[in-house]
C-alpha cells in the first residue's frame, strides 16, 4: 500500500516552486510527485530537474498526450527519466481532447484507442533494444533504435475512463490513472480493474482542507461542473451510479447554471473535503481500498504558500501509512 502522492496543478507553479515542493514532499513522507502537461511546463523536463534533487519520491507524468510527441520521442523522454530516477519513474499517457490536439498542436485527433495502442507498441519495441518496425492505424515507426537504454524500464500508466480504454490499460499497461473517482466506489472499481499481475489503480483527487485556502468548495464545484460538460466524464460518473445527477446537469444551459446543479453528495464523493485530520483519514481509506490518490491541493492559482500549508497539513507522516512506507523502503 503506497502513501498518497501529490499531482502539481496545471497552472500557477513555477519550476523553482516545484523543486521546492518536491523536497518538502520527500521530507514529509509522501510517495511521489506527478507533473501535469497542458499549456505550461514540459512534464519530462520538469521531472528531470526534480529527479536530480530527490532520491525517494516516485516521479510521474499525469498526463502526457500521446499525440503531442512521436512515440519515438516519448520513448526517449521515458528513458531519460528512468536514467535520472531509476526504479521510481512512471510515464502516464492519455489521449487529451480534440481542442488541444487539433487546435493547439495541429495534429489529427483520430481513433483514440488505436493511437494509445500504437504508441505503446512502438515504445515497447524501442525499449527492447531492436530497431522499430511498426505500422499501426495511427502511428508507425521504422528503424528507430533507442540508445542508452536504462537498466530499469519505467512504468507506463494509461489515463482511462471509458470501458475500452480501461480494458486496454489492464491488458497492456502497468497501471491506470482515473479522475473524479467516487470514494464510495473505490473497492468496486479496483475489483473490476485488477488483472492477475502487478497493476496499480491511481486517481486524481482534489483535496480542500478547511481553513487553509479560501473559496475551496466553490472552486471544486465549478471545476466538476466544467468537466461534466464532456461526455466521457458524464458517462463515467453515470456508470458509477450518478446517472440522475448527470442527467440533471445536462438540462442546464450554461456553466453557471451547471455549477448550481452540482449536488453536495457528488461533490463530497469525488473530492476530499474537511479538516486536516478528516482529509488524511479519507485519503488513507482510499489507499486501503487499493487506490493510490494523486492529490491536487485545492488552492487559488499561484498561491504557493497555501499549497504548502495544505501539503503539510495532510502529510501521510501523520498516520500509520507513512510508517508502513518507511519500513518497506528499508527492506
Amino acid at each position: 500500500m503506497r502513501p498518497w502522492e501529490i499531482c502539481l496543478p496545471s497552472r500557477g507553479v513555477s519550476p523553482q516552486g516545484a523543486l521546492h515542493l518536491a523536497c518538502v514532499l520527500e521530507d514529509l513522507g509522501y510517495g511521489g510527485l506527478w507533473a501535469t502537461e497542458v499549456a505550461g511546463h514540459d512534464a519530462v523536463a520538469l521531472l528531470a530537474a526534480i529527479a536530480t534533487q530527490t532520491s525517494r519520491l516516485r516521479l510521474g507524468t499525469a498526463i502526457i498526450p500521446c499525440a503531442t510527441r512521436s512515440p519515438a520521442l516519448l520513448a526517449m523522454g521515458a528513458a531519460t527519466l528512468a536514467h535520472l530516477a531509476p526504479g521510481r519513474s512512471t510515464v502516464g499517457l492519455g489521449v487529451s481532447s480534440p481542442g488541444i490536439i487539433q487546435g493547439w498542436h495541429d495534429r489529427t485527433f483520430d481513433s483514440p484507442l488505436s493511437s494509445v495502442s500504437d504508441a505503446l507498441s512502438i515504445i515497447e519495441q524501442a525499449f527492447s533494444g531492436e530497431p522499430t518496425q511498426y505500422h499501426g492505424h495511427v502511428f508507425g515507426s521504422r528503424g528507430f533504435t533507442l540508445q542508452n537504454r536504462p537498466d530499469t524500464r519505467p512504468d507506463f500508466y494509461l489515463a482511462a475512463l471509458g470501458p475500452a480504454m480501461r480494458a486496454l490499460a489492464t491488458e497492456r499497461f502497468d497501471g491506470v490513472i482515473l479522475n473524479f473517482l467516487p470514494r464510495s466506489r473505490c473497492k468496486q472499481v479496483v475489483a473490476q480493474l485488477s488483472p492477475a499481475r502487478r497493476f496499480e489503480v491511481t486517481t486524481l483527487v482534489r483535496v480542500s482542507v478547511q481553513g487553509e485556502a479560501s473559496g475551496g468548495l466553490s472552486r471544486l464545484r465549478k471545476e466538476l461542473a466544467s468537466y461534466l460538460r464532456f461526455e466521457q466524464y458524464s458517462r463515467w460518473l453515470a456508470g458509477l451510479g450518478y446517472g440522475d445527477v448527470v442527467a440533471a446537469l445536462h438540462g442546464s444551459s450554461g456553466l453557471e447554471e451547471r455549477v448550481a446543479e452540482v449536488c453536495d453528495d457528488l461533490l463530497q464523493d469525488v473530492s476530499v473535503i474537511g479538516d486536516a485530520t478528516s482529509c488524511r483519514a479519507q485519503l488513507q481509506q482510499m489507499c486501503e481500498a487499493g487506490v493510490t490518490p494523486l492529490v491536487i491541493p485545492d488552492v487559488p492559482v499561484g498561491d504557493m504558500a497555501a499549497m504548502e500549508r495544505v501539503i503539510r497539513a495532510i502529510a501521510p507522516v501523520h498516520g500509520v501509512i507513512a510508517r508502513t512506507a518507511a519500513l518497506e523502503s528499508t527492506r
